[in-house]
This record gives C-alpha cells, structure tokens and sequence, in this order.
C-alpha cells in the first residue's frame, strides 16, 4: 500500500506518515516526518511553502525524479483530498 505525503502530494510514501514511528524522508519534497515537524517545529504548510519556493525540486536534486513526475498536479490532488 502507498500514502500520500501531506505535504507535497507525492503518491508513492511507503508508510503511513502520520504513523509516530514512520521516520520516512518523501522523495519528492524531502520532509521527514517525526522530525522535520516533531524536532524541527515546521508544519506542513511552512515545508510545502519552502519546497514550492525552491522550486519544487525532486529530492532536493540529489536523484532523479521518476518519469512523467509533475509536482503541480500532485499539488492539486493534495488540495482535492483536503490535505492543506
């Protein structure tokens, strides 16, 4: 089963990210879960700002993003399923 990031919208998470242990960094806007918002004090919302400001780049450019990946749509389905 793959989850949705609450974030960015990414599709492709491998655990429930709102699973206290999940740990999970999303490929796509690189927010990790338990700590970019438990340790860091960041929401969802301050990330998803930082990320769309930067340019929504795939993993912070370290790899490539899978083929056909497009962060705009995954952004609109995020505001369809009322992940703000």
């Amino acid at each position: 089963m793959a989850y949705t990031c609450p974030v960015c919208g990414y599709p492709g998470l491998k655990k429930d990210p709102h699973y206290a242990a999940s740990f999970e960094i999303c490929p796509s806007c690189r927010f990790q879960f338990r700590v970019t918002d438990d340790d860091r004090g960041l929401t969802y919302e301050q990330w998803r700002e930082k990320w769309i400001n930067e340019g929504m780049i795939w993993d912070k450019g370290k790899s490539e993003p899978p083929v056909n990946w497009e962060p705009k749509k995954q952004l609109e389905n995020l505001s369809k399923i009322g992940s703000k």
